[in-house]
Parts: structure tokens; C-alpha cells; sequence
């Protein structure tokens, strides 16, 4: 589940378009990303630091940390806590665009399709 939530997190990110010209990811600072499974349950949470800092809380209550980068239309994570193994050190993927707080998109992983939701806040 946590390698899921790992791609999720890089293929979830979103922007506002009213910012997106200065910074693509100010809309996720200080918000939330909610991430559900197929069945409506929640997966984890993702909170995005202006500072290049990246946290993702699992449902079960686990945490994995990290930093995020924009690399040529490409949103990747790095994991840095707990350590990886060597394949999920980095895992990047396709940018998929602009997104406002209330938006929910699909994301495809190699496991199935989750749901996220940028919401307001960090609860």
C-alpha cells in the first residue's frame, strides 16, 4: 500500500491556474490532498511544504517523508523517512495539471484507480 500511496503522491499534484504562472504548487501549501481507494475509503493524506517538503500519512497511521520537485512536466518524490529500498527512493510521474480546492481527479496506479481531492486546510 505505501508504494501505491508513493506514486499517488507524485500523480496527484495540482495546481491553481491563478498562480499556476508564479508557482504550480502554491495551491497545495498549507491544503490537503485526500486520497480514497475504489472503494471510498481513505488511503492517506498528502501535505506539500513551500519549502520543498512533502508528508503523507497512511490510514493506518504511518508516515512517509519526503521532498517533491517539478522536473520537465514531471512531478517526483523523494522518500527520505523511513528509508527506502533503492527502487522507491524516486518516483516520478506525468504532471496532470491545474486543480482548485473542492477538485477531485483519478489517478492510475499499476494497482488500480484512487481518487483524490484537494481540500482546504490540514486536518
Amino acid at each position: 500500500m505505501k508504494r501505491i500511496f508513493a506514486g499517488l503522491a507524485v500523480a496527484a499534484m495540482s495546481v491553481s491556474m491563478a498562480i499556476a504562472a508564479d508557482d504550480p504548487m502554491a495551491s497545495r501549501y498549507g491544503n490537503t490532498v485526500v486520497i480514497t481507494g475504489p472503494d471510498g475509503k481513505e488511503v492517506g493524506r498528502i501535505y506539500y511544504d513551500a519549502d520543498k517538503k512533502v508528508s503523507r500519512k497512511m490510514a493506518d497511521g504511518s508516515e512517509v517523508k519526503g521532498t517533491w520537485a517539478l522536473e520537465g512536466g514531471k512531478l517526483c518524490f523523494s522518500q527520505t523517512m523511513p528509508a527506502p529500498k533503492p527502487e522507491e527512493a524516486k518516483q516520478c510521474s506525468d504532471f496532470p495539471g491545474a486543480k482548485n480546492v473542492g477538485d477531485s481527479w483519478e489517478v492510475a496506479t499499476p494497482q488500480g484507480k484512487l481518487k483524490a481531492t484537494l481540500t482546504k486546510g490540514r486536518p
